[in-house]
């Protein structure tokens, strides 16, 4: 007779292995509810961006005009509505929601595709912090809630961290279960920016994927325009033009390269034309050769800053990539200078500086160009980044570098209205 072996039996978890997980949750889940309580109900901007989406969304159940002044007579602080008509018609389910239900919905979603985001940005860091990770990844999210760019995100209800968190899954998904390409091209529906990151799928050779975002973004206009021909005429054929449509250009809270000029006196289209172009063609060649070189997730956070800069209005929220770009300074958490240099960026940005370049220049402060450096600072940020940001540590063998169609980062998991 053969010698019977006894069946393997599976050690049970002990509980203390559980504690870190458990500790994340409950420090996500607390800060999480913290914070958008705090957003929601004391800081003054009561998501009225949200509550123009939520408009839009009725006005196309109603039949009602989307840029017509019915829409502006519903809200408390009368915006206008800027975005494509796809992003109403895709917003939609927001209007059956109570306005209580769909603001946590909103906000909490806005969480979660951050807590994504971080996940993939600090995955290098986390990985050494063994079974501690998925708590310092907690912790870590728990402070991005308090950047200035993710706490006005929350604090108006804006989208900007689901379009991050669209083309940023796009781009570094290794085997996406949807065609890539598809997420920028619903991005850019949604809002014109992030067909930044079309030019720049054709840039690392991406090509077939470049086209899936093109005929997902006319696809879903298409959509739009048999549900509203009246409006998606008037958006594309008129109101694209239109900048100040999105609100005052000159406000501080915009931190693009329009902004900015617009505030020093100047309304040169061609130098604004001339800054821009340059801008872009550094940032998006320095982003061709990180995703070429291997580094996939710095080369989507400079697309994403050239976005922020390129466009005629970008507000602070806008500025949201500040969350994976400290990621990718941090790295692996091993060089000094790196670590000292996202520390000095995370101030910066949790300092609320254009609100109080903003604010000394209502009380007639004396010292002009420094109240004026003060609300320009985020911009001045994310152009330093797109010039010199590192372009990340290698994370993959050298082989996959430069394979287009794999780029060789962690994958993702699973997935404005104007001020005057």
């Amino acid at each position: 007779m053969g010698h019977l072996s006894a069946p393997a039996v599976r050690p049970r978890p002990r509980l203390v292995d559980q504690v870190p997980v458990v500790a994340a949750i409950a420090l996500l889940v607390t800060g999480a509810v913290v914070s958008i309580w705090i957003r929601m109900g004391t800081n003054g901007h009561s998501l009225i961006d949200l509550s123009v989406y939520r408009a839009a969304s009725r006005a196309v159940l109603h039949g009602a005009s989307l840029y017509g002044p019915s829409l502006r007579n519903q809200l408390g602080v009368p915006l206008p509505y800027t975005y494509p008509p796809a992003a109403a018609v895709l917003t939609t389910f927001l209007a059956p929601l109570p306005n209580l239900l769909g603001d946590w919905l909103w906000e909490l979603g806005g969480v979660a595709v951050l807590v994504a985001c971080v996940g993939v940005a600090f995955a290098p860091m986390a990985s050494r912090l063994g079974r501690w990770r998925w708590l310092g990844l907690a912790a870590i999210t728990v402070a991005s809630l308090w950047l200035t760019p993710v706490r006005d995100h929350l604090g108006f209800g804006q989208i900007d961290l689901l379009l991050l968190g669209l083309c940023l899954a796009d781009c570094t998904a290794r085997q996406p279960r949807w065609p890539r390409g598809c997420l920028i091209g619903l991005a850019t529906a949604v809002k014109l920016v992030p067909g930044v990151f079309i030019v720049y799928l054709l840039l690392t050779r991406r090509t077939r994927a470049a086209g899936v975002a093109v005929a997902t973004m006319v696809g879903l206009s298409g959509v739009a325009w048999l549900v509203g021909p009246g409006d998606s005429s008037s958006f594309w054929l008129r109101r694209i033009f239109e900048t100040q449509q999105a609100g005052n250009n000159a406000y501080f809270s915009n931190q693009s390269i329009k902004g900015m000029l617009t505030r020093m006196g100047n309304r040169d289209v061609l130098l604004w034309l001339v800054l821009v172009a340059g801008v872009a063609l550094i940032g998006l060649l320095r982003a061709r050769r990180a995703s070429l070189g291997g580094h996939e997730l710095a080369g989507v956070v400079l697309v994403g800053l050239v976005g922020v800069l390129a466009s005629p209005v970008s507000w602070i929220h806008s500025a949201v990539w500040v969350v994976p770009a400290l990621g990718v300074l941090v790295g692996r958490g091993t060089d000094k200078r790196r670590m000292a240099a996202a520390v000095a960026l995370a101030v910066l940005f949790m300092a609320g500086l254009p609100y109080l370049g903003a604010d000394l220049h209502r009380t007639g402060g004396a010292w002009e160009w420094g109240t004026q450096l003060l609300k320009d600072s985020y911009g001045l940020a994310c152009l330093g980044l797109v010039m010199f940001l590192p372009l990340g540590e290698r994370d993959e063998p050298a082989e996959l570098a430069g394979r287009p169609e794999q780029p060789p980062v962690p994958a993702l998991a699973g997935g404005q209205g104007a001020r005057q």
